[in-house]
């Protein structure tokens, strides 16, 4: 008996551990499961780009692609992506560079103008901050600012690797004072107690339209007394170089012509009387209807605009007209390589 008891327990043993290892049946009609999708579709993970991929086992898998471009929000990646004005954010948008307004302290307001640069004071709102005018310094009031311009003095930016600036020479060609939102004048022209012509009418874009050209008359034979000025809000805050004004262009009416003017601009004006404001330029128009006075300045930033007219070429007249300024933005440029001057 004990001899067949070694013989049977053995043998089971060893066909118990055979049906442990066969394969389980496969049901009819059902596919063994082989993997599990780890996605359905392509999503993001805050910036990151996450593809979803078919992989060789038939089954979906998430794939981290990074900060792509055009995906997940992402703008830009450099502010090479961006326009001129605008810079590539830390949230990867094209945003244009705000202004910080400084906040002045209730002990600091009133003291502009004792010489010194008090709490709150910078170039944009004080003639104590003023910058430097000598030739060796070439400095600008841009953003607040004193900063060199001309591209031997341009920033370099370590993200970007470039150095960036304003140059006195470089604009682009659209006329942004077409887009001026406000306006406001110290005369204006009218005909039977009736308004036909105020400072909207310098920036309209109008030149041998008498009717787009700002004009100022007294209504009688009295002469219109000097000086009289017309100032216009931009639609945002630039930074210029270049400007064009054009002398009366009512027919040939040369009673109207302006002689001598200046212009000037401000960054923190409410309403083109109030704020802070930097004279440009100062010259003559020529004795010419029609005749245009290109003026190049230093980059400058600006809000508003305001030209002041200072005499008549006919200072006994009742009337002057002046038919249009035009407004050019600085171009914002980078160069790789500071000496070689390229772009």
């Amino acid at each position: 008996m004990k001899k067949l008891l070694f013989i049977i327990v053995p043998l089971a043993l060893i066909i118990l551990i055979s049906a442990c290892q066969r394969s389980p049946p496969v049901l009819p009609g059902i596919e063994p499961v082989q993997c599990t999708d780890e996605c359905s579709s392509d999503s993001c993970n805050g910036f990151n780009y996450i593809s979803c991929l078919t992989t060789s086992d038939g089954c979906k898998d998430k794939s981290d692609e990074g900060i792509i471009k055009g995906k997940c929000g992402v703008e830009c990646l450099s502010t090479f992506d961006c326009a001129t004005t605008q810079i590539c954010s830390k949230s990867y948008k094209c945003e244009t560079k705000q202004k910080v307004s400084p906040t002045i302290p209730t002990d600091a307001i009133g003291v502009c103008g004792n010489g010194k640069i008090d709490s709150g004071e910078n170039c944009g709102n004080c003639i104590d901050a003023k910058c430097s005018s000598a030739i060796q310094a070439s400095e600008s009031c841009i953003n607040n600012m004193c900063k060199k311009y001309e591209s031997r003095n341009f920033e370099y930016f370590q993200d970007i690797e470039r150095y960036c600036g304003y140059t006195s020479s470089d604009y682009n060609p659209d006329n942004v004072a077409l887009k001026a939102i406000k306006s406001t004048q110290t005369c204006t022209h009218k005909i039977n107690d009736v308004v036909i012509a105020t400072a909207a009418q310098l920036f309209d874009g109008g030149i041998t339209d008498v009717s787009k050209q700002w004009s100022c008359g007294t209504q009688s034979s009295q002469p219109i007394s000097m000086p009289q000025s017309a100032a216009f809000e931009l639609e945002k805050d630039i930074v210029s170089n270049r400007m064009k004004l054009v002398q009366n262009s009512a027919g040939s009416d040369d009673a109207r012509n302006t002689n001598m003017y200046s212009i000037e601009t401000s960054v923190d004006s409410t309403d083109g009387k109030n704020g802070y404001w930097i004279k440009i330029h100062e010259g003559n128009l020529r004795n010419r209807y029609q005749s245009v006075e290109e003026i190049r300045f230093k980059p400058t930033s600006m809000k508003w605009i305001r030209v002041n007219v200072l005499s008549l070429h006919k200072p006994i007249s009742n009337i002057f007209t002046l038919s249009e300024l035009e407004v050019y933005e600085a171009r914002y440029k980078c160069i790789g390589d500071i000496n070689s001057g390229e772009d």
